[in-house]
């Protein structure tokens, strides 16, 4: 193995680490956003509940 072999090597690491870490933020960002759905949904169920309630 040469040094360039080494090089791409090096590079397809480091691209695959990037991706990885753009990968894990792009999760993190769709998991926030369920929590947010799921609150709001909880918050809809809560006040559904509350206009039967009422009627």
């Amino acid at each position: 193995m040469n040094l360039t072999e080494y090089g791409d090597i090096e590079a397809t690491i480091g691209n695959a680490a990037y991706g990885q870490t753009a990968l894990k933020m792009l999760l993190e960002e769709m998991l926030r956003d369920i929590i947010r759905l799921s609150e709001r949904i909880g918050d809809l169920e809560r006040r559904i509940l509350l206009n039967d309630q009422e009627v």
